[in-house]
């Protein structure tokens, strides 16, 4: 089942969403739903997700625990809806459910800005080399079709001057 969850989730944290890579080890499984207020062990009820994020959840559920507000479910809620990723890196809530996602989970926590914002970069970078390849390869074809222009011109030449 382990195994199944680590793929779902794409090897990512459901709640922040730092890849096991990055953190340098496999992840939990946490229980959206505690275990101890009648979670299951359903695939639809495990979260793969980092420790700190399943420490900082806890065992809170929303039907008996303060402030009574729902925690956003990452394969059954679109996170969009509730919150965004700013320039500066840090998440905002757009909903009172995004406002409390991010701050029960702590989402704004200085590593995760710092792991938002260099992957910012690094898909940045991936698109510019993308383009120049792109570029690359155009300025290649041209080549090739003006190489070959002057070869049909050059043959032409020695033609008419034969």
């Amino acid at each position: 089942m382990r195994e199944i969850v680590r793929q779902t989730y794409q090897f990512r944290c459901g709640y922040c969403g730092v890849h096991e890579e990055d953190a340098g080890a496999i992840l939990t499984i946490d229980h959206y739903r505690p275990q101890s207020r009648l979670g299951s062990h359903t695939l639809e009820n495990l979260v793969y997700c980092c420790p700190k994020c399943n420490a900082y959840k806890g065992s809170y559920w929303h039907e008996v625990d303060p402030p009574y507000i729902r925690l956003l479910h990452p394969r059954q809620d679109d996170l969009t809806a509730y919150m965004r990723e700013e320039t500066n890196g840090r998440v905002v809530g757009l909903t009172k459910e995004g406002v409390f996602f991010i701050q029960r989970l702590h989402l704004n926590r200085p590593s995760l800005i710092a792991y938002r914002l260099k992957r910012r970069t690094e898909q940045q970078l991936k698109d510019e080399l993308r383009a120049v390849q792109e570029r690359e390869q155009a300025l290649l074809r041209r080549i090739e079709e003006l190489d070959a222009a002057l070869r049909a011109t050059t043959a032409q030449i020695q033609e008419e001057t034969s």
